[in-house]
């Protein structure tokens, strides 16, 4: 589990963080967490996928970057996609949850490379204030989570409307062969038969357009491949 601590103008008034076009840390990652907000742009790039939770038997949204495990497909010298998921952007700050009900502590991930003393963007000024860049990433990662409580009511309704169906991903590229296991997808029969009631009410939730998003963003698995062989 990675490291993370709290943010203090003590302990870190001569950090700076680095700029990685690349999102090299996400290297070893097939799977990227996103939220419903970003299902519209990341469907442009990559299929939306979901998998479960062994322990919780909750569903997760996620960006498939990688035909098997351990690969990511759009890391490079650039980010070889055109939407880049939040939770690479905001790397390598983080939110936790602090001792009293809702407190939000800023967070740093402290193994990230992108952690420097001599060269990025600092956390504070000499004063020993937050930087305008630091507020600014603040305010995106508290966001984030919040979207995140939005994004697990909507998966949820999903779930519940049992719209969300166990998939095997299985292709031949070049010659070898690839299979992912573990995924679920939106169920498209199971969409076209909801009753027009339950239609209207993902209309008026704000669930129809991201679940289309999802459903039609399966035909971007061929994007990893065109990409992978590239």
């Amino acid at each position: 589990m990675a490291k993370v601590s709290p943010i203090n103008a003590q302990a870190h008034a001569n950090t700076k963080i680095k700029q990685d076009p690349g999102f090299a840390h996400s290297q070893g990652q097939h799977l990227i967490p996103i939220v419903v907000h970003e299902f519209a742009p990341a469907s442009q790039d990559t299929p939306i996928v979901f998998i479960k939770d062994s322990e919780t038997g909750r569903f997760m949204a996620m960006s498939l970057v990688g035909l098997k495990p351990g690969e990511n497909v759009l890391v490079g010298e650039q980010w070889k996609g055109t939407y880049i998921p939040q939770v690479l952007r905001n790397y390598p700050l983080v939110v936790a949850k602090g001792k009293e009900e809702g407190q939000a502590i800023l967070c740093l991930h402290q193994d990230s490379p992108l952690i420097s003393e001599t060269e990025g963007e600092a956390l504070f000024d000499e004063n020993g204030e937050q930087t305008q860049w630091c507020k600014k990433m603040a305010e995106q990662v508290i966001s984030s989570v919040e979207q995140n409580q939005i994004t697990q009511g909507y998966v949820q309704y999903l779930a519940e409307k049992q719209l969300i169906a166990p998939q095997t991903l299985n292709m031949n590229i070049s010659g070898e062969q690839y299979s992912l296991n573990g995924l679920y997808v939106i169920n498209e029969q199971a969409l076209n038969d909801l009753a027009d009631e339950t239609l209207l009410e993902m209309k008026k939730l704000g669930y129809l357009m991201p679940t289309y998003a999802a459903l039609l963003s399966q035909q971007r698995v061929h994007n990893l491949a065109r990409i992978k062989t590239a």
